[in-house]
């Protein structure tokens, strides 16, 4: 086949994957790429299928394939190609894909695509993807590990992401919906940029858009994640927005009513305000750039013409229009430097959108829609039977007005008419297209000056781009001496057998060709030497891209396949490293190390790896360098001369035995900047770390040789191991704790003095407990001063108690956390009983309340004056339990002294609850001053009055002679009842004593009372006195009310019912 025709007939895929050139790294970019071996699997499998690529596609049987396609149901044969879904950016994605996975070459994706392009034209409409599968070019699997950004093996390529379908694309970008892999409910959308030229600039461009979507964070712009680079393809990671576009939304439903134009506005506003706080401006401001989300959330995407303001970075060359046309400032087509004010255009087109369904300025060209947004006045929503407010009206105009200074002179202008006009007030400042005609052009007449000429130029620049002639290649002007020798020669006769002729023929044809062969060597002796350079810069991705184009320009040259074995090792040998497959990756050291320009791209790849890895990764790759021979090991030199001695111990400290000793070897006989000491220093920390991560129990012996240390090598030592490690440690020594030496146990505390971890504090403190020096009691008094943890400092004063510590205990007391001080005082007072009281006065008036209610409880024990002090003074605490602990602790001392403490207390009080327990505390005392004391507090308190008679009552029959005695005595009427009333509840009990009273008071209003309350008690045993009261005539009718009330009581047949009957009727 004709390379030429060859050639012409790929450029649809040679345009697709044309590899990006002269892309340097840069920071903050992913490098997401793997290389995948080629499956020998799928190739054996399909050998058939891939085999039918090599039949020329002139002889491709397009009628069996529709038939083979017909059979097959799944597949939709669609001549009109309605509602075919947009695919050309996933497939060229999928087929560099293809290329870069090893799953097919370059020349057979193009041969693949040329029968899909076939395929097309006889009105198949299906996807090349679809063709693969139903060809049976490869497995549905494979196909879909592709597709979903995975390698054939189901690895994904891109890391910490799951790609789960395909969305859509536009112009340069496939978008993906997929999940992230460590939180599958958090959706993300990937959007894959696909440039279609070899153009720096779109490169900047996408780049440009990542950053300025990482740098923005707000409610309503999508967030960006991160972005980074596939096999020269670059992508970003998104938020998902599941919904769809402002722009699908009118398309939809039409004209967005007002309100809800004007909901959706204020989220624009809000996103794009902070946008050009930030010093960015968007300059792509359109409808389809909306997001709207199934809950009503409104994000604005695509910051992909984002521009920051005062950036030295000039993206935008004069000239080159960034933007869609009918969204664009009439500074954007003048290609003049815009500022906000231009995305504030671009945003009124779209409020107005959202408002008529209609664009307010349309052209047939270019052209004419760049007049239409200089010069015409937008039309009148009401022109299409849209009616909306003036004050929206005149807002809108405002945004799309043709100067950029009548549109807001500020941010904060913008903001403030919106709110006007949501509160249907007017906005500030001119409003346009509404004045005159004349005042109009008065205001644009400097802005046309200054586009005229652009359009004039814009005109003639298109004209000659669709319009100039097809160049040729003229051939070159050979030199005029030798035109002129040819000249003269063809003046000549030229007599020549056609023999002759035929042997010059070859002749000049061999030459041609060897001429041919050597200018193709030079070629790719110089694409290999560019391909070199980029690996000694350990570009493996942009080597990997050169060897595929010129793989495609030169399918089996022997140089080019050698060197894409080497570079697919060296691809192998990264991705081994990184994967920490280090059994593939030592035999690739062996297999090429012994080249010398090999090995020098493979030392620069070690030492790169070993630079960026983590710690246990470089023991890795030292542990591979040490299983090659001596003689090669020195190759490796150059890798380590920087490394100092902190490095080689940490890698030593890392490495198991005896592997360790040969590093530590290889080191000490290659590096003379590394002293012997050191390596002697190094051999006693290893024997330190031996002891250290010891299985079993620790002898007197190995920790005499640990404490004797210098501490510095013991710390690094212990801090070294990982918690179980210390944990282990410190369990080890426990056996041994009784008879530690204290220097040595003052050195392990050393030790665990700085750790964190609470189950090491614990075992220490087991440690400490089990020791019998006097060493440990410090310590443990040491920790608790340092500890924060309350669950340690309980721990450690457990042990004070376990160790009898008294002087620990009574520190303790005085601990900032009440919790301990309580405690404390528990553990003291089971260690010294004998100094109860001491211990619980020195914490009465501890300022927590549950300390000084476990004090009060305790005092109840005690009888000296000063405990009942305390206990006084509690009575008036701020806190009513404490006053009514205090009280009841008073009651439980119960002398005279405990006694008068409460008669006391009760005058102060301030709770009513507290005085109730005071009151109930007298009444525990069972004596005639308690009896007195409830007296008083029955005249004397209301609040009391009840509780005191009712306790009174109770006592009963004991206390009737009291009671009698301070009614005769008494002159207080009112204390007189009460008196009485305490006598009327006791009852049977009291009528001997009220009668005897009765007969001798002189008090007539005495007698009268008295008489009243026999006749409540109802006591038989009150006739004979009450008859006597019959005979005066002062008492007479109080008399027989009293003996009427106690024959209510008595049965008819009662004798003494009938004797009461007998006196009513004679008196």
């Amino acid at each position: 086949m004709d390379k030429k025709n060859n050639k012409d007939d790929l450029d649809l895929f040679s345009e697709s994957f044309g590899l990006l050139q002269n892309i340097g790294k840069k920071s903050g970019i992913i490098n997401a790429e793997t290389r995948i071996g080629k499956e020998k699997e799928n190739v054996e499998l399909f050998s058939e299928n891939i085999d039918f690529l090599e039949v020329s596609i002139s002889k491709f049987d397009i009628a069996d394939l529709q038939t083979h396609l017909i059979n097959r149901p799944e597949i939709v044969l669609d001549k009109t190609q309605k509602n075919f879904p947009k695919t050309q950016i996933r497939d060229n994605i999928f087929q560099r894909l293809l290329v870069s996975s090893s799953i097919f070459n370059a020349e057979q994706v193009q041969k693949l695509e040329k029968i899909y392009i076939k395929i097309k034209e006889e009105g198949l409409f299906f996807t090349f993807v679809d063709m693969l599968i139903q060809l049976k070019f490869l497995p549905e699997c494979t196909v879909n590990n592709i597709l979903h950004f995975k390698s054939p093996d189901g690895k994904a390529l891109i890391p910490g992401y799951t790609i789960l379908e395909f969305i859509g694309e536009g112009g340069m970008a496939a978008v993906y919906r997929g999940i992230r892999e460590d939180n599958p409910e958090n959706q993300i959308a990937l959007k894959v940029f696909l440039p279609v030229n070899n153009s720096q600039s779109e490169i900047v461009r996408f780049k440009q858009e990542c950053e300025v979507i990482k740098s923005l964070s707000h409610p309503n712009i999508v967030q960006a994640f991160e972005y980074g680079e596939l096999y020269g393809m670059y992508y970003v990671v998104l938020e998902y927005i599941e919904g769809g576009s402002l722009a699908d939304r009118i398309t939809k439903t039409g004209a967005i009513p007002e309100e809800e134009s004007l909901a959706i506005f204020e989220k624009l506003l809000e996103g794009m305000i902070y946008a050009w706080e930030k010093g960015f401006i968007h300059r792509d401001m359109k409808p389809a750039n909306i997001m709207i989300g199934k809950d009503g959330i409104v994000k604005i995407c695509d910051f992909g013409l984002a521009k920051e303001i005062d950036s030295e970075m000039h993206l935008t060359k004069t000239g080159t229009f960034l933007g869609t046309p009918h969204y664009m400032s009439p500074e954007q087509f003048a290609s003049s430097n815009v500022d906000y004010r231009s995305d504030v255009y671009s945003l009124g087109i779209t409020f107005y959108v959202m408002l008529t369904s209609r664009l307010p300025f349309n052209g047939s060209s270019f052209y004419n829609l760049c007049s239409s947004h200089i010069n015409d006045a937008p039309p009148l929503p009401e022109d299409f039977g849209i009616q909306i407010s003036r004050q929206t009206l005149s807002f809108l105009f405002q945004m799309i007005a043709k100067d950029p200074n009548e549109r807001c002179s500020s941010y904060s202008m913008l903001w403030e008419n919106f709110q006007k006009i949501k509160k249907r007030k007017m906005p500030s400042g001119k409003i346009p297209y509404i004045i005159s005609p004349l005042e109009k052009k008065s205001s644009l007449s400097h802005l046309k000056k200054i586009i005229a000429s652009f359009l004039a130029l814009s005109l003639v620049s298109m004209l000659l781009y669709f319009f100039k002639p097809e160049e040729k290649i003229q051939p070159k002007t050979q030199h005029p001496v030798i035109e002129k020798k040819e000249e003269i020669q063809n003046t000549k006769p030229v007599i020549v057998e056609k023999k002759h002729n035929d042997i010059s023929e070859v002749i000049k044809k061999e030459k041609i060709e060897q001429e041919e062969k050597i200018r193709k060597e030079k070629k790719i002796h110089l694409y290999l030497a560019n391909i070199e350079k980029i690996l000694s810069n350990l570009d493996l991705s942009n080597a990997q891209n050169e060897i595929v184009r010129l793989e495609v320009e030169y399918p089996k040259e022997q140089k080019i396949l050698l060197m894409k074995e080497w570079v697919n090792a060296l691809m192998g040998f990264e991705q081994a490293i990184s994967s920490g497959n280090f059994t593939q990756s030592t035999e690739t050291l062996k297999k090429f190390i012994v080249q010398q320009e090999k090995a020098s791209i493979l030392c620069k790849l070690l030492k790169n790896h070993l630079e960026k890895s983590e710690l246990d990764k470089q023991v890795q790759i030292i542990l591979t360098i040490l299983k090659l021979d001596k003689s090669i090991q020195k190759l490796f030199q150059d890798m380590l001369i920087d490394k100092d001695s902190s490095w080689v111990k940490s890698i030593y400290l890392q490495m198991p035995s005896p592997e360790s000793e040969k590093f530590l070897a290889f080191m000490e006989n290659n590096f003379e900047k590394i002293s012997n000491k050191f390596f002697i220093s190094l051999q006693v920390l290893r024997k330190t770390l031996k002891i250290l991560n010891a299985k079993e129990d620790i002898s007197l012996e190995n920790i005499g040789f640990l404490c004797d240390q210098e501490f510095s090598l013991l710390e690094e030592g212990f801090s070294s191991l990982d918690l179980e490690g210390k944990k282990r440690f410190l369990k080890n020594l426990l056996p041994i704790a009784p008879k530690i030496h204290p220097l040595h146990g003052e050195k392990v505390f050393a030790l665990i003095k700085k750790e964190n971890s609470q189950e090491i504090h614990k075992i220490f403190i087991s440690f400490l407990v089990k020791s019998e020096k006097d060493f440990s009691d410090k310590i443990l008094e040491k920790m608790m001063e340092e500890a924060k943890n309350l669950e340690i400092k309980m721990l450690l004063l457990t042990s004070y108690a376990k160790r009898n510590y008294k002087k620990g205990l009574i520190n303790a007391l005085k601990d900032t956390h009440w919790e301990i001080r309580l405690k404390a005082l528990h553990f003291i007072l089971d260690i010294t009983p004998e100094e109860k009281e001491h211990f619980l006065l020195s914490l009465s008036s501890d300022h927590h309340p549950d300390i000084r209610k476990d004090v009060l409880t305790k005092l109840g024990k005690c009888k000296s004056l000063e405990s009942i002090a305390v206990l006084q003074k509690s009575l008036v605490d701020d806190d009513s339990e404490i006053g009514k602990i205090a009280a009841k602790s008073l009651s439980e001392i119960n002398t005279p002294e405990s006694l008068q403490a409460l008669i006391l207390g009760i005058e102060k009080i301030n709770h009513v609850i507290v005085g109730e327990a005071i009151v109930q505390s007298i009444a525990d005392a069972k004596n005639e001053v308690a009896w007195n004391a409830l007296f008083h507090i029955l005249i004397s308190h209301v609040d009391y009055r009840s509780q005191a008679m009712n306790i009174l009552t109770e006592i009963g029959k004991p206390i009737i002679p009291l009671l009698a005695a301070k009614v005769k005595k008494s002159s207080d009427r009112q204390e007189q009842k009460y008196l009485l009333e305490i006598l009327q509840n006791i009852g049977n009990d009291s009528v001997l004593m009220l009668s005897t009273l009765l007969e001798n008071t002189p008090d007539i209003y005495l007698k009268r009372q008295i008489i009243k309350t026999l006749g409540y008690i109802g006591s038989p045993e009150a006739i004979p006195v009450l008859s006597k009261m019959l005979l005066d005539n002062i008492t007479k009718r109080y008399a027989k009310q009293s003996l009427k009330d106690i024959g209510d009581k008595l049965s008819p047949d009662d004798i003494r019912y009938k004797q009461i009957r007998n006196l009513l009727q004679n008196y």
